[in-house]
């Protein structure tokens, strides 16, 4: 990718950036921060004095880069959603892509993934955003269909949310996890909390607590109430000795069901 002075009389050449080159102009969009654009290798943000790689946040990786570049591996499409300060990022314009998405908050500096089918499989045209500031393209079924992004909530019955590998600050000392407290709103009566220690991920590694679910909430007045389910590390607790924790939500949820925070109840343990 080559940077080009332009506010001059003459243009010159001001920066050579190697390895981060598009392959398609729909690969590239324009945001209220700077010019976003993605190839396998990142997804990037110039705000007009540095680049950053977006799947990076403070020195560490946030997305894994064999994970990137196996998403990324059908010419990847770009768009920037203005009312959310969003960028949203699909595997392909081509047919051969999964609809695989992957969505960026610019003011969380977080992650969302999006399963296959989320972007129809079909050859796409660039994102770019209509007269109502939404998010649009163009593909190739019934020979040029446009659609609108939506992000609108439904139901589910394979949620799957994880936080990150918390170290608390200190990777190398040991914590005692008590118990954690979430808050939410909506039918969460069947969605599952477990948790998982030291950096273990696969499903067969993660622990429970003392309660599988958050609390019944499905009457009408309580679906649009918040509340505070308090859980805890099961009798035979995997949360003492620890280095890290991470806590996995699963199972179903419906269409209201919000989370706003998490809070963990931890002591680090003396060194000797």
């Amino acid at each position: 990718m080559t940077l080009i002075n332009i506010s001059q009389d003459l243009e010159f050449l001001e920066d050579t950036f190697l390895h981060k080159g598009i392959k398609n102009p729909a690969a590239v969009c324009k945001t209220d921060f700077g010019i976003a654009w993605v190839n396998r290798l990142g997804c990037y943000l110039y705000d007009g004095q540095k680049v950053d790689n977006l799947i990076e946040k403070d020195g560490r990786q946030m997305i894994d880069q064999t994970n990137w570049y196996t998403f990324a591996q059908y010419t990847p499409i770009i768009g920037y959603i203005p009312k959310k300060r969003q960028i949203i990022v699909g595997d392909g314009v081509t047919p051969a892509a999964n609809g695989v998405i992957r969505l960026y908050d610019m003011v969380t500096r977080s992650w969302i993934f999006g399963s296959s089918g989320t972007f129809p499989d079909q050859l796409k045209t660039n994102m770019v955003r209509d007269w109502n500031d939404d998010l649009m393209f163009i593909h190739t079924s019934d020979t040029g269909t446009a659609v609108i992004w939506s992000d609108t909530a439904v139901a589910t019955s394979a949620l799957s949310i994880k936080t990150k590998d918390i170290d608390f600050g200190n990777p190398a000392q040991k914590k005692i996890v008590y118990k954690i407290y979430v808050s939410y709103k909506g039918d969460g009566s069947s969605t599952t909390v477990k948790y998982g220690v030291n950096g273990e991920t696969h499903s067969s590694d993660l622990y429970a607590f003392d309660s599988a679910n958050l609390a019944d909430k499905s009457s009408a007045e309580n679906l649009e109430s918040w509340h505070v389910a308090e859980l805890k590390p099961g009798t035979a607790s995997q949360a003492k000795n620890i280095y890290s924790f991470q806590i996995v939500f699963g199972g179903s949820a419906g269409a209201t069901f919000e989370i706003n925070d998490i809070s963990v109840v931890y002591r680090l343990k003396g060194t000797r």
